[in-house]
């Protein structure tokens, strides 16, 4: 089909003869790639995704191969901007072809089941801090201006990326509608049952735990750990081994050195 007025006298015949034919809109897409049409190419990839639903993950994959050239990119993003139907796949598609690309924002911003993958792309590039940038950017105004140590301290399940939000063992835990943490495990072998990164400056700080519960008998214990991201250095260890019945406040004291652990 390098014959691009050969090409369109052909998808006109087919569409004459079957105005949904998938043949005529891969051979009207081929033609808009040649000729620089990427706006165009990107609206016959919307139809043949309703076309030819068998084959969406590779017109999904195709979409997020026109991040790679300056002209198609400048089609995808204005794509983008208006929220399309298939933003989201294309968006996570982009994030696992380019990790840890941070120009990738505007693919991901309208799409916050895809905010975690993509701070976390960036963040396993050794790139923390442009990492927290980006979950800083991802939130709306109200979360950014609440801020705070630890993020979502209350257990409320706000909005926000991991890892500098809550990851949950969701085998393990839940978040209670009204505020707070369920734990409900029962196995023998040691897990991570919540844990998130956090920003915190320097200093001297009180953490303050309000918990209750019941163990079984020969049950185990709750550990409380804080280290510094990227290093094996422990700053606070805590085994609690008893559990309250009523809600009852545990104070710790946490103490962040003046160098080498902002995370």
């Amino acid at each position: 089909l390098g014959n691009t007025a050969q090409a369109l006298k052909l998808a006109n015949h087919l569409q004459d003869l079957d105005p949904r034919s998938k043949v005529a809109v891969l051979v009207d897409f081929n033609n808009d790639v040649l000729t620089g049409a990427y706006s165009d190419a990107i609206s016959k990839i919307d139809l043949l995704l309703n076309l030819d639903e068998p084959r969406r993950e590779i017109y999904w994959e195709t979409l997020a191969s026109f991040y790679s050239e300056p002209d198609s990119r400048k089609a995808l993003k204005q794509a983008f901007a208006a929220q399309p139907s298939w933003g989201e796949r294309v968006s996570i598609h982009l994030i696992r072809q380019n990790q840890g690309d941070l120009n990738l924002i505007d693919y991901v911003r309208g799409y916050p089941r895809n905010h975690s993958a993509f701070v976390n792309s960036i963040a396993r590039r050794q790139n923390i801090d442009a990492a927290y940038d980006a979950f800083v950017s991802l939130l709306s105004d109200k979360e950014a201006r609440g801020l705070q140590f630890p993020y979502d301290p209350t257990f409320s399940g706000l909005p926000g990326a991991r890892p500098f939000n809550w990851q949950v063992n969701s085998e393990a835990a839940s978040f209670i509608r009204s505020g707070g943490l369920s734990i409900y495990y029962s196995g023998r072998e040691r897990a991570t049952i919540v844990e998130q990164t956090t920003q915190i400056d320097p200093g001297q700080y009180d953490l303050v735990i309000d918990i209750s519960g019941e163990q079984v008998a020969a049950g185990g214990r709750l550990e409380w750990t804080a280290t510094c991201a990227g290093t094996d250095q422990t700053l606070l260890e805590f085994e609690q081994t008893d559990l309250p019945s009523t809600p009852s406040a545990t104070r710790l004291e946490l103490s962040v050195p003046n160098a080498g652990c902002r995370f």
